[in-house]
């Protein structure tokens, strides 16, 4: 079998006040640049790799409106 390169294997934890300060510069970074119209920002840390996801508002119908009692998040 060739070999392959495999991050998930090896590298160092980051660790816990490092994820907290990076997390905090990337959601400040995201708030002063809106690109696109993402309605959150999720970071999270697997051993030595973040993860970003931004989630994205669906389009809703104009004439349909959220279940009652749900907002758009829900």
């Amino acid at each position: 079998m060739p070999w392959v390169y495999d991050p998930h294997t090896g590298g160092t934890k980051i660790p816990p006040a490092v994820r907290t300060r990076i997390e905090q510069r990337i959601l400040k970074y995201a708030a002063k640049h809106p690109i696109g119209k993402h309605a959150r920002i999720a970071v999270r840390f697997h051993g030595p790799l973040c993860y970003i996801d931004a989630y994205v508002e669906p389009k809703m119908p104009r004439d349909r409106k959220p279940p009652a009692g749900e907002t758009r998040a829900q």
